[in-house]
């Protein structure tokens, strides 16, 4: 009889195991979420500060990169030829109209 309890007590206690660390790694999901979408309205507000003209999804996708290992100055390099290169065309575009 005492080791059918025993038995029981260890089926429940690993039953209710996967719930708890479930709720906890929901909650650490949900922290570092919060967390990011924080870092990321700071980021945006110094993007804004430095009229750097990012909006959000862009420098989200700065970072990612930036993360993943690329060069922030060749980065801003590239960024800055892409602008310098969009407003070519713009001016192109716009005298022969």
């Amino acid at each position: 009889m005492g080791s059918k309890r025993l038995c029981l007590q260890l089926q429940t206690k690993d039953s209710t195991q996967p719930t708890q660390s479930m709720s906890t790694a929901s909650s650490r999901d949900a922290e570092r979420i919060s967390s990011a979408q924080q870092t990321l309205d700071i980021l945006h507000e110094m993007s804004q500060l430095l009229n750097t003209q990012l909006d959000k999804e862009t420098l989200t996708t700065c970072v990612r990169m930036i993360e993943s290992g690329v060069n922030p100055e060749a980065l801003a390099a590239v960024i800055q030829e892409l602008r310098r290169e969009n407003a070519r065309i713009g001016s192109a575009s716009s005298g022969r109209a």
